[in-house]
């Protein structure tokens, strides 16, 4: 919360019903939050928006995702199949959702059971792993490996290059995959290397 308005924002949390402000969380505070929870709202609109993993982790602890049609969401969501998108900046449609929600608790929980099985089936570590090694011999011929602490770099010749970032084995996600033409991104698990 900004400094400038925490008082404010914080007063008015305490004149909601059933909400209480939590603050930021990490770690297993955050997975136990997730998987405490049934519904996760992610109403982005933030113009440097990627593809928030944090919409793969409330997939991955059997959430239902409410979300905006933002940046790359729709790479790895789908309206009315993940969740459902709303109105950039309108908390109008929020509230819309969380009510249809609330009164169609069968339908919230066959979604969220969805999502667990749709990470399952597209974001394990051997899944990942899988597709990674395709990406990497479709794409890349002549490779280098460097390796540090952070970052494996494999170059091919020309300026083809493939980062991949390696993540805290305590992150929920077990990793991701953006691919373009002229640069491959990654995330992989510590653990796994």
């Amino acid at each position: 919360i900004d400094q400038k308005y925490s008082k404010e924002i914080l007063n008015l949390f305490t004149e909601l019903k059933n909400t209480e402000y939590i603050g930021i969380v990490n770690g297993d505070d955050k997975k136990n939050l997730l998987e405490w929870g049934n519904v996760f709202v992610l109403p982005t609109f933030y113009k440097m928006e990627g593809q928030p993993i944090s919409i793969l982790e409330a997939m991955a602890t059997t959430n239902l995702v409410v979300t905006t049609n933002h940046a790359g969401i729709s790479d790895v969501f789908q309206d009315k199949i993940n969740g459902y998108f709303v109105e950039k900046n309108n908390e109008n449609s929020i509230q819309k959702i969380l009510s249809y929600l609330a009164a169609n608790k069968s339908e919230l929980k066959k979604i969220a059971e969805y999502n667990k099985t749709f990470f399952l089936n597209n974001f394990t570590v051997d899944i990942f792993k899988k597709n990674l090694l395709e990406v990497i011999q479709y794409k890349i011929k002549d490779k280098k490996i460097f390796l540090n602490k952070n970052t494996i770099i494999l170059n091919s010749s020309g300026k083809k290059r493939i980062f991949i970032t390696i993540i805290d084995e305590n992150n929920i996600t077990s990793g991701i995959k953006w691919l373009s033409i002229k640069q491959i991104n990654v995330l992989i698990p510590a653990a796994e290397l």
